[in-house]
Order: structure tokens, then C-alpha cells, then sequence
């Protein structure tokens, strides 16, 4: 299994794609991200990463396993 939390810390450690500025994991304000599609309801506790400069956020999902499944089965 992919470790996420070590991916999001790589994340936060590179600089800000919009600004160039420091980037930081804002613990405390995870939250879940709700799918909803024809007869299908998932959803995926999400971490945001953002910019301390702009304020730009980029958010990652703590399982990806999840996201993927739901969505290759959206394909077929």
C-alpha cells in the first residue's frame, strides 16, 4: 500500500505552484470529499496542503485505493 501521509508531507515540502511560496499540510482541517453518481455514493477523508503567500490549497485524498476503484468503476 502506497504511504499517503509520507506522499503529502513531500507535497508540502516542495514550493507553491502558483507563487513559488512555502507550502504546509493544515492539520486540523480535514474533511471528507462526497461523490455522488447514478446510483453510487463514496467519499474519502481529504488533506489539504497550502500556500502560507497565496493561500493556494491542493487537496489529497488519504486513500487513494478508494478514488481509484470508485472511478475505474465509473468507466466501465
Amino acid at each position: 500500500m502506497y504511504d499517503m501521509t509520507a506522499a503529502i508531507e513531500r507535497a508540502a515540502n516542495r514550493p507553491c505552484p502558483e507563487c513559488g511560496g512555502q507550502r504546509v499540510v493544515a492539520q486540523g482541517a480535514e474533511r471528507y470529499q462526497v461523490y455522488l453518481r447514478t446510483g453510487l455514493v463514496s467519499s474519502t477523508k481529504t488533506i489539504p496542503v497550502s500556500c502560507v503567500n497565496c493561500g493556494y490549497t491542493t487537496f489529497y485524498t488519504k486513500n487513494p485505493e478508494k478514488v481509484r476503484k470508485y472511478y475505474l468503476k465509473q468507466e466501465n
